[in-house]
């Protein structure tokens, strides 16, 4: 599993040094449960363009932003849900018709590897055994609000509700359940598929999935706004897809 304070030390970083970054490096925002395929495609594009460092930051799509609102060194903005591209766009930041979606994905519901019973459907999660659940803040982190849709379309919002454990992003929710903090959690398919650290119980019914979708842009104040562009379209490569779903996200819907 990666390390979900990998993105606090990054905004603290960004948040500290805005004005340090290198000429000739290109600095991606990415949301947090895009880290290993992010990392995979940066080494990717930065042998493609040899003198190019590429430099990684993740946290919750919500932090980012922010952080991009606050003029933070950004080139690339990948986030895990359109609303945080759209709240960048509406204040400038990002060119509201060069928007990419390069990525879909679905939530399940993962288990602590040492419970026995796992639950089979939703429904199931009203059970205090089950208790607390693990999933992204729902005020702002994208996961935490796919949940919330997820749950309210079944009915079970408010019942439920009160017993979440509101983590800071993705990976953070993934971890709690993988320290034992939590017996089930509310995830991205991606994070739960060949994790040896947690239990796949159930993807939800289709009839309960949200429109999961990652858009990737560029910023308008990126110093290197070539590479960003080229960075972005790299991701709708066949090469960058196939890195994407080698790592179980699912492609783009076609218009």
């Amino acid at each position: 599993m990666k390390n979900p304070r990998l993105s606090i030390f990054f905004l603290l970083a960004f948040a500290s040094g805005c004005q340090r970054q290198p000429p000739n490096s290109l600095t991606i925002f990415a949301a947090a449960s895009l880290v290993a395929p992010v990392q995979k495609m940066a080494a990717q594009f930065d042998s493609l363009h040899p003198g190019r460092t590429t430099r990684l930051n993740f946290a919750a799509s919500s932090f980012l932003a922010r952080q991009i609102e606050e003029h933070a060194p950004a080139d690339v903005f990948i986030s895990a849900s359109p609303q945080w591209t759209t709240y960048l766009a509406r204040r400038g930041f990002v060119d509201s018709t060069a928007i990419v979606v390069i990525a879909q994905n679905l939530l399940v519901i993962i288990a602590d590897r040492q419970l026995l019973q796992l639950p089979l459907q939703l429904r199931d999660l009203l059970q205090e055994k089950f208790w607390p659940i693990a999933t992204g803040d729902p005020s702002h982190v994208p996961l935490g609000q796919y949940a919330k849709e997820s749950l309210t379309r079944a009915g079970l919002w408010e019942t439920i509700s009160p017993h979440l454990l509101p983590a800071l992003d993705a990976d953070a929710a993934v971890a709690t359940v993988e320290r034992g903090e939590a017996p089930v959690g509310i995830a991205y398919q991606n994070e739960a598929v060949d994790n040896p650290h947690v239990q796949l119980a159930f993807v939800l019914a289709d009839s309960l999935q949200p429109e999961i979708q990652y858009t990737a842009s560029v910023i308008k104040h990126s110093r290197n706004a070539k590479k960003a562009q080229a960075f972005v379209q790299f991701l709708s490569s066949p090469q960058g897809q196939f890195t994407l779903q080698s790592f179980h996200f699912l492609p783009p819907a076609h218009e």
